[in-house]
């Protein structure tokens, strides 16, 4: 991703989040909030993940609060990216790159990464 999209992904997520927190101060609707929020989350890493072509080189699976659709304001995001039996440097990179990524979007990213065994 070039760093315009990265811009606008920023701008859309922040647009996307005063949206939230108004109707969460209208409904008051506090699991409605944190379902919602996970899924705006969801969308920015996935459009991440997509753009970088991980394809079946590794998993990114939600974790934690955000993994149980209860994804807190200001809350760190807590990621496994699921790996095969090693970690090559072309990998490594890549998942660096989306780490770095995350990071530029203003997301607090709490990650590991590991293989199956």
């Amino acid at each position: 991703m070039i760093q315009k999209e990265i811009l606008n992904l920023k701008k859309e997520i922040a647009l996307n989040e005063l949206s939230l927190i108004k109707a969460f101060l209208k409904k008051r609707d506090g699991q409605s909030y944190l379902d919602n929020h996970s899924l705006l989350i969801d969308k920015a890493l996935k459009k991440l993940w997509d753009g970088l072509e991980f394809k079946n080189s590794a998993s990114l699976i939600a974790c934690g609060g955000y993994g149980r659709k209860e994804l807190f304001p200001y809350s760190d995001i807590d990621l496994l990216i699921l790996i095969p039996k090693n970690l090559n440097k072309s990998l490594s990179q890549k998942i660096e790159h989306f780490i770095t990524l995350a990071w530029d979007l203003g997301l607090r990213i709490g990650h590991s990464v590991n293989t199956l065994s």
